[in-house]
């Protein structure tokens, strides 16, 4: 028998997804995924091809989203954002993330950005922090005319054409303003 989560990384289907197209409860198709006692072979057998059938649905479906993050900030953020991103990519299926980070006082703008416009074309979106300069906001620009999405995370970069800016505040929730 497989032992499906003998890694402990679980990108699979959810559990009551499996439960519900096996027709059984949550807590049988955990005992099932677990290899615990206590269920019936026949049970075990449908649980196990409900998951079968899904993670199958799931890959004929779900070509993997490849977003390239480029980081240019200090070490502490860096590693912060680094071990986000490896989180990410150990949990959630459909998302591969792969990122770039320098260090920003060893950072060239122009080699950054040419790093920026060729590997970011072969991806399917973007997430940049970066600094201001005329390369990078080029490369973004470069980046959108052939619709790639680009995000820029905590520095906005306007006059890029980015798709969105996501800023980063040091505001508590609690004093945020209830819409």
């Amino acid at each position: 028998m497989v032992d499906h989560l003998q890694n402990r990384t679980w990108k699979g289907p959810k559990v009551q997804e499996i439960a519900q197209l096996a027709g059984v409860g949550p807590a049988t198709v955990d005992r099932v995924l677990n290899n615990r006692s206590g269920v019936r072979e026949r049970t075990r057998a449908r649980v196990l091809g409900a998951l079968e059938k899904l993670k199958n649905e799931s890959a004929d479906r779900d070509i993997p989203l490849h977003i390239r993050l480029f980081c240019d900030s200090g070490e502490t953020f860096n590693a912060a954002m680094a071990a986000a991103v490896t989180e990410v990519n150990r949990t959630l299926a459909g998302i591969e993330i792969e990122g770039d980070y320098l260090t920003t006082s060893e950072v060239e703008p122009s080699s950054f950005a040419r790093r920026i416009e060729q590997e970011g074309s072969a991806a399917d979106g973007v997430v940049v922090i970066a600094r201001e300069h005329p390369a990078i906001n080029r490369a973004i620009r470069k980046l959108r005319s052939i619709e790639i999405p680009v995000i820029c995370l905590t520095t906005d970069l306007p006059s890029c054409r980015r798709s969105a800016y996501i800023a980063m505040t040091s505001m508590p929730l609690a004093a945020w303003p209830r819409c």
